[in-house]
């Protein structure tokens, strides 16, 4: 005889006489739910045999004391990457997923990582509400001008970075236009003077230009007496011969001292083997040393920070239960900082 269907959350709603989001809240020991409420889903689940875990244990735990255990329910991180892994797609998000796990288990919560490649909005959404998750962090996006589809209105959400376009969330990222302007003055600060900005047209959509206008303006109002050079690597691969042809025509052509380069350009492959000597042929730093395998100079995103203060103001979000999507989106600003490294070094005047 095949074996009856396993008991769902629908069903504990039905025979609850709640909504599902009214039950995933109970098993998630959410305090807006009243405790005769919350015992008597209890109970159904036990009843029929449902089980989610670790939802329904936890709960019991936090009915058991009267509301003064830990577990305060579980947020969910959300990332588009085609690998499942989400730490290896970046070497940044090693430290954006340490700092929010960790700070989320400081306010009681567990946090999953879930993939959303392939899910439909039905799929995130039924998936979102089985875990009993009510927040999320919405990862960095491997494109710009991303969008997550969702039904948003009883989530709350963060994102992070500027890669996701719609809905436009809360956001946690860096102060960008301060941190290459840090970049650029304490470059001064040792003595370079003829400094290029070398990136891509994609990271510069990425992260809205902030990076690309922060170099500009500096040398506008700090340096006017210098040129702001910039190149700009086109197209989805930037290694190709065309891209390397361009790049050491424009290279040879400005006579540079220090190269800052974002994390997707290829510039410090091409000056590696091109033989060039860092530093003493050349100054070199990056604007998220992060997200460099090697020691360089640059700037200090503080990628771990991101993700507790995205933690941060998700919680917040949940505990004035501000859910759906902002109609007045806030965007909070990390100031990085700058992080000597063996790329730069003192220049005689």
């Amino acid at each position: 005889m095949p074996s009856s269907p396993r008991p769902n959350l629908q069903e504990v709603a039905q025979r609850a006489g709640v909504s599902a989001m009214t039950v995933s809240r109970a098993l998630n020991g959410n305090a807006v739910i009243a405790k005769a409420t919350r015992l008597r889903i209890l109970q159904i689940c036990q009843e029929i045999g449902y089980v989610a875990q670790p939802q329904v244990s936890s709960a019991m735990r936090f009915v058991r004391t009267r509301g003064r255990g830990h577990f305060n329910g579980t947020l969910g991180f959300l990332h588009s990457y085609p690998e499942l892994d989400y730490k290896k797609s970046s070497p940044t998000y090693s430290a954006i997923l340490e700092g929010a796990i960790s700070r989320a288990a400081e306010l009681g919560y567990s946090l999953d990582i879930l993939h959303t490649i392939g899910k439909t909005r039905e799929q995130l959404n039924r998936i979102l509400i089985n875990r009993g998750i009510r927040g999320v962090v919405v990862g960095m996006l491997p494109r710009s001008l991303g969008h997550l589809t969702l039904d948003w209105s009883d989530l709350a959400g963060v994102s992070l970075g500027y890669s996701l376009r719609r809905p436009a969330l809360h956001r946690i990222t860096s102060d960008l236009a301060r941190g290459m302007q840090l970049i650029c003055h304490n470059l001064r600060k040792l003595g370079y003077r003829r400094i290029a900005y070398v990136s891509t047209q994609e990271f510069e959509r990425r992260t809205v230009y902030l990076f690309y206008s922060g170099f500009v303006g500096w040398h506008q109002l700090e340096a006017p007496q210098e040129i702001p050079r910039t190149f700009l690597f086109e197209g989805v691969d930037p290694k190709n011969p065309i891209n390397r042809a361009v790049f050491w025509k424009w290279f040879k052509k400005t006579q540079l001292d220090c190269v800052i380069s974002s994390p997707t350009s290829p510039a410090w492959q091409l000056l590696q083997e091109a033989g060039i000597h860092l530093p003493r042929n050349l100054g070199f730093a990056t604007v998220d040393v992060e997200a460099v395998s090697e020691s360089v100079s640059g700037l200090n995103q503080r990628q771990k920070d991101f993700g507790s203060a995205a933690v941060d103001k998700v919680v917040g979000l949940i505990s004035t239960s501000s859910f759906g999507i902002p109609s007045s989106p806030i965007v909070s600003l990390l100031e990085g900082v700058w992080q000597n490294g063996p790329t730069t070094r003192k220049i005689a005047p």
